[in-house]
């Protein structure tokens, strides 16, 4: 065998004789370990980021707690961490014959009344027949 038989084993760092040109590790426990790890560090990254959203959402629900059935300017509930870019869904209510484009946040609402001031509100669970 040729010099590019000898390589060096990406997980373990050790030298190695490969038996193909195309073998990247020294045995298929580096191969595996290799592999185990990147799905855990890409697992990882996701639950990070959904962690993260789920932080936002719930500050936000928090936020919207404090000012229920309120009319509010979104300048001040800005100042305190409200983050209208994180909802949990979108629907359409009607307000005095008009219908209004609603930002929901779990149980709690909100849709603006003008550019600067918001109505919040609670949604009203429904009760089911026993």
């Amino acid at each position: 065998m040729t010099n590019e038989y000898f390589k060096n084993c990406p997980e373990c760092q050790k030298d190695y004789e490969a038996k193909r040109l195309n073998q990247v590790y020294c045995s298929q426990k580096c191969k595996t370990r290799f592999n185990n790890r990147k799905v855990r560090l890409a697992t990882n990254e996701k639950l990070g980021i959904i962690e993260n959203t789920n932080s936002i959402l719930w500050k936000n629900r928090e936020l919207l707690s404090q000012y229920a059935n309120q009319t509010i300017s979104i300048h001040t509930i800005n100042q305190k961490g409200f983050d209208k870019n994180f909802i949990t869904r979108f629907s359409k209510i009607e307000v005095e014959g008009k219908k209004k484009n609603c930002s929901h946040i779990y149980d709690y609402y909100f849709y603006f009344l003008d550019s600067n001031s918001i109505k919040i509100g609670v949604e009203r669970a429904t009760a089911t027949a026993s």
